[in-house]
């Protein structure tokens, strides 16, 4: 499975985490998806309050959470650099392109992680919690 998408001008093209990191990715989210979760029916009437809770669940994640995070979903990214692709993460090296700042990486990092984890949180609403996933929608 690959996806494609542009973020800021520049196409790219994710494949497919494994399983493995797909399960350490979920059980390092659960608090902001718990803290989510909390806040649904806020978001449309107060989005102040209920960036709260989620900003607090977010900075409380560890530097090595984030990172663990960010570096599993950067490693299946890459580039479109004319017409070849070149990899967006090189393991010892980091980021591949000088102009990938923090939002635009972030960016990167949410289109990598919906198109992976999709199928698990569809997975549950198959499993009955389709009312919370609802309510996330």
């Amino acid at each position: 499975m690959t996806s494609e998408f542009e973020v800021s001008g520049q196409k790219y093209r994710s494949g497919r985490m494994n399983a493995f990191e797909q399960s350490h990715i979920i059980r390092r989210l659960a608090p902001l998806v718990s803290a989510f979760s909390g806040v649904v029916g806020a978001i449309k009437s107060d989005p102040a309050r209920a960036f709260e809770p989620l900003a607090a669940a977010f900075a409380s994640m560890s530097d090595a959470d984030v990172e663990y995070i960010q570096v599993r979903a950067l490693a299946v990214v890459q580039r479109q650099q004319g017409d070849r692709w070149a990899p967006v993460f090189v393991q010892r090296g980091g980021i591949a392109f000088d102009d990938i700042d923090a939002l635009v990486m972030n960016q990167i990092v949410f289109e990598v992680l919906r198109d992976n984890l999709a199928p698990f949180f569809e997975g549950l609403g198959r499993m009955g919690l389709g009312d919370l996933l609802g309510s996330m929608a």
